[in-house]
């Protein structure tokens, strides 16, 4: 559980990185390193740790997606709302929150494409 806290921290300072440059990344990082919802609960080995790690990755898929949109980036989105769905039953809603509408609203894809 340690280890997927330090990758969400990570990938949560990637995210930051993408958004508004190095040094929101850092702070995003430090923000996230620091958030007691997160460090809390991996001694309980709950599910909301590893929900935590899967919208962070959700989110760097994303952001990589809407940048360059490519197949294998769109499959690897599927394959974060279907472990996200997995984690917490409601997440299912991010499909229909961010799923349907990125690939709509995605510049450089074809009809055939979206």
């Amino acid at each position: 559980m340690a280890l997927l806290f330090v990758i969400t921290v990570g990938v949560c300072g990637l995210v930051g990185r993408r958004l508004a440059g190095p040094r929101a990344g850092i702070v995003a990082g430090l923000v996230v390193a620091t958030y007691p919802y997160l460090w809390v609960n991996p001694g309980a080995v709950l599910s909301e740790s590893v929900e935590l790690l899967v919208l962070a990755l959700l989110l760097w898929a994303v952001l990589r997606f809407w940048a360059r949109p490519r197949l294998v980036t769109a499959g690897e989105i599927g394959l974060y709302l279907g472990l996200a769905a997995l984690t917490r039953s409601e997440l299912i809603l991010l499909v229909i929150m961010i799923g349907i509408p990125l690939v709509l609203l995605c510049r450089g894809l074809s009809r055939g494409d979206r």
